[in-house]
């Protein structure tokens, strides 16, 4: 068995044990020496001409890094996969590892390796030393156009906008490029969220609500002020409260006890 040359070890070390037939090659090896690796069970074929050198199931930087490496050097990550390396929490979980590529570049989905070919890549892509990621905003939005429910659209673009990953307007700017390629969901929750509501349950709260006749039209998480002008927080309380005249001339009030549950009274 040849001995693994220090630039190998080097490089592996660098790309988290992931390497690809031409960086293999290219250190001496040969495909008959590639195929008996893997055939010996010491290295695995994660991609085509993409090679683990270590066993068992890969990390997701691992299953990034194969992906990217298949690419090639000017793909960049986006969608979901982009969104768990931001640190999303509410965002649907996936195995695969979505990357746009030019338009011109010819290369095929393969394994968890999930390409798009795109008019305009990110120019606000974030670089990293194996590969760009692309902005939350053009992920968020990425991420959406290939969900075909509207609950978790709502929750990514909302944790998006309040945990501070992206702002209304990255976001606009990223929808109006998608034009009108699969974006109905990510425009109604981008809708919602401009209207001021901040999450998932806040947004059916709100459905639930347009449709009722005796409510008045309802502010979500305002901006209140004090009597001197100066800006002060809304409620962090999961409870919320609205209070009207009926008919009867009495004042009702509602509210939310934070678990699900309504009480009335009324004087």
């Amino acid at each position: 068995m040849p001995e693994q040359p220090p630039e190998l070890s080097d490089l592996a070390e660098r790309q988290q044990q992931i390497v690809t037939r031409t960086q293999l090659l290219g250190v001496g090896f040969d495909d008959m020496y590639l195929y008996r690796q893997t055939r010996r069970g010491l290295w695995q074929r994660v991609l085509p001409a993409t090679y683990a050198l270590v066993t068992g199931t890969l990390t997701d930087e691992q299953r990034r890094i194969s992906a990217a490496l298949y690419a090639g050097a000017e793909a960049q990550l986006t969608g979901l996969a982009a969104l768990i390396w931001y640190g999303f929490r509410h965002s649907p979980r996936t195995t695969d590892v979505h990357l746009i590529l030019p338009h011109h570049v010819r290369r095929r989905s393969a394994g968890h390796a999930v390409i798009a070919r795109a008019l305009e890549l990110d120019p606000q892509a974030r670089r990293t030393v194996l590969y760009p990621v692309c902005s939350p905003a053009r992920a968020v939005v990425d991420a959406a156009r290939d969900l075909r429910q509207l609950r978790p659209v709502r929750a990514t673009v909302a944790e998006a906008v309040q945990r501070g990953f992206t702002d209304l307007a990255s976001l606009d700017r990223e929808i109006r490029r998608a034009r009108r390629s699969r974006t109905a969901l990510i425009r109604k929750a981008f809708a919602e969220i401009t209207d001021g509501v901040r999450s998932a349950p806040e947004t059916e709260l709100r459905e639930c609500l347009s449709s009722s006749g005796v409510l008045t039209e309802i502010l979500w998480n305002p901006r209140l002020s004090a009597a001197d002008g100066s800006r002060r927080r809304t409620a962090t309380s999961p409870s919320a409260r609205w209070r009207w005249r009926s008919t009867r001339g009495s004042t009702t009030s509602a509210r939310t006890t934070g678990r699900g549950r309504w009480t009335d009274t009324t004087s």
